[in-house]
């Protein structure tokens, strides 16, 4: 009789796909350690811009490999920070096992900052985890003139809503908005990035 993956001759049921794969420890290139103070039994690993391992009840029993995040956008765009991005990890303040991790995307799409700690109360992990869109979402117009690329903030899409809130609570205040007039803008950011 085969096997189709639902169980074995005695009877007992598999997930299908099992056994899986094999297990295997994440990357030894670790940027951070850290625990809550007051000695909990909670440990956390970071590597790559992501949470990797989190250690719990016991520092040799890890709970999970890998944490992170996969981006997504228009027209199919996909992109994992762990192998997408360049990392910086630094600790919050020294001595304190509290981490702030920043992944910016190698395609100039998105900035991903992190702040990574552990509850000295309970058995948990927390992350604050903010995603800045830069390209993907127009707000972001690059020019490459030669060796030097210039990249300049589309603010019209930011004025258009703006001018718009203006002239809705200006109306509500005083009968009569200031309109898109009021708005006046140009904001440029200069600068050069390796090929």
């Amino acid at each position: 009789m085969a096997d189709d993956g639902g169980g074995d001759a005695g009877g007992a049921r598999h997930a299908p796909g099992w056994p899986g794969i094999a297990a295997r420890w994440t990357s030894a290139g670790k940027s951070g350690v850290g625990t809550a103070l007051e000695g909990s039994p909670l440990w956390f690993t970071l590597s790559h811009g992501i949470l990797n391992e989190v250690y719990a009840p016991r520092i040799d029993e890890a709970m999970t490999r890998d944490l992170g995040f996969l981006v997504t956008g228009p027209d199919g765009y996909l992109s994992e920070p762990k192998r997408d991005a360049v990392h910086r990890t630094v600790q919050s303040l020294a001595g304190v096992p509290c981490y702030q991790v920043r992944s910016a995307c190698r395609d100039g799409r998105y900035l991903l900052e992190s702040e990574v700690w552990s509850d000295p109360l309970r058995l948990v992990v927390l992350l604050r985890v903010k995603l800045n869109v830069l390209k993907g979402a127009g707000l972001i117009v690059s020019e490459r003139r030669g060796t030097t690329i210039t990249y300049s903030l589309n603010l019209s899409t930011f004025e258009d809503a703006a001018a718009a809130l203006l002239d809705l609570f200006g109306r509500a205040r005083n009968g009569k908005g200031p309109g898109a007039s009021a708005l006046s803008s140009s904001i440029h950011v200069h600068g050069t990035r390796p090929r």
